[in-house]
């Protein structure tokens, strides 16, 4: 394949030359006002009053038990309860009811507590009737 002879004798002579040089680039970036980048940024329907996300909920969980509550038991909570307090807000995200949800929580809580203690009874019920077995049997 055979070069144009006008093309070489171009390719030798611009060398050094280009068509554009390095300073008429504009290397300027225009910015966007911040404002007008905020607005659109989210799509997120204002959280009405007296309810809260379920990340909001599981830091308020977490400041009142004194330790880390994550948002996923929240969600977890939300997806398989029947009785926990939450809505779909307008966008579609969970929206948890603030004090309904505390008190939920705390009724869920003393459930807990009431089956330990139960299950706790029933153990120390069977040791007991244990021992009497084995007293009777030594007699």
């Amino acid at each position: 394949m055979a070069r144009n002879k006008s093309q070489t004798s171009n390719d030798t002579t611009n060398e050094g030359d280009s068509a554009v040089s390095d300073t008429d680039i504009d290397t300027s970036v225009e910015e966007a006002p911040a404002t007008a980048e905020a607005t659109t940024k989210t799509k997120k329907d204002p959280v009405p009053d007296g309810y809260e996300t379920p990340v909001a909920f599981a830091k308020r969980l977490s400041a009142k038990l004194g330790s880390d509550f994550r948002p996923q038991m929240v969600y977890g909570f939300i997806k398989n309860s029947k009785t926990f307090p939450w809505k779909q807000n307008t966008d579609g995200r969970y929206l948890v009811e603030i004090e309904e949800g505390l008190t939920w929580f705390d009724a869920k809580e003393e459930r807990k507590a009431q089956r330990t203690a139960e299950k706790a009874a029933k153990e120390a019920a069977k040791a007991s009737e244990a021992q009497a077995a084995m007293e009777a049997d030594t007699q």
